[in-house]
């Protein structure tokens, strides 16, 4: 399921018109990236959670030739699932 997927049920579920639910989605994903680009965690309670991480700063060797490389530390993101969202998939796919 994509964006406008998500959009188009929502808005047939609530009914009101997509182009409100696609202001609210780009309002919300705009948020959440904002809050996540300046390194705080993010927590839905019962969806899950995004936090920021730091991956080390490494080096690398190519199997190939031999060559070392330096990789510099990076930020990455990453979801946990809450325990609502752990149950839907326990529980697997909807009859909907």
């Amino acid at each position: 399921m994509n964006r406008v997927e998500i959009e188009a049920k929502v808005a047939e579920d609530l009914g009101v018109p997509r182009r409100q639910v696609t202001d609210v989605v780009t309002a919300f994903l705009e948020t959440v990236g904002d809050a996540i680009g300046d390194g705080q965690d993010v927590r839905i309670f019962n969806f899950g959670s995004w936090r920021v991480t730091t991956r080390k700063a490494c080096d690398s060797r190519n199997p190939a030739t031999g060559e070392v490389r330096h990789i510099p530390e990076s930020q990455r993101v990453s979801f946990r699932p809450g325990n609502r969202l752990k149950e839907k998939l326990k529980s697997g796919p909807s009859a909907d």
